[in-house]
Order: structure tokens, then C-alpha cells, then sequence
């Protein structure tokens, strides 16, 4: 099935690694099955995630909700966008 692919912006402090906060999305759910680093902007850090199911076409609504968990688990970093 087709994943829902979005890109979601972070600042990052200049403690904070790349890998680490990559590792943090992948365990917010089963159904995110890639997370990509496409750009880097002074301290902005702009990460590509792909939700995609197996068994079916993921709804906005369900994607949604992986979204807000995402950016619940990374609280501390800034969500730009």
C-alpha cells in the first residue's frame, strides 16, 4: 500500500544529534517506515516520514495521530512546522 510521506521541522540544540532524534520517531509507531534528514538550515533541521501500513492505505485521520505523537515525543525540540 502507499505510504503518506510528510515533512515535519525541528530546531535542534547543538547537543542534540541527528541519529537520536531519528531513532525518537521511529519508535512513536509500528507504521512509520522511514525517516530521511532532506534538509538542514542553521539549527533546522527538516526530517522526511513515511507512514505506511501493510495491510492497508493509512486515513489522514490515522495518520494524524502519528503525528501528534511524534511531535509529543520530541517535546523538548521545537516543532517549526
Amino acid at each position: 500500500y502507499p505510504p503518506q510521506i510528510e515533512d515535519m521541522t525541528f530546531t535542534l540544540d547543538d547537543n542534540q544529534k541527528v541519529g537520536d532524534v531519528i531513532s525518537k520517531i521511529y519508535k512513536v509507531n509500528k507504521l512509520i517506515s522511514n525517516v530521511e534528514l532532506v534538509d538542514i538550515y542553521e539549527s533546522s533541521y527538516t526530517f522526511r516520514i513515511f507512514y505506511q501500513s501493510k495491510e492497508k492505505t493509512l486515513t489522514n485521520s490515522e495518520v494524524e495521530k502519528i503525528r501528534e505523537k511524534v511531535k509529543m515525543s520530541l517535546l523538548p525540540i521545537s516543532l517549526l512546522r
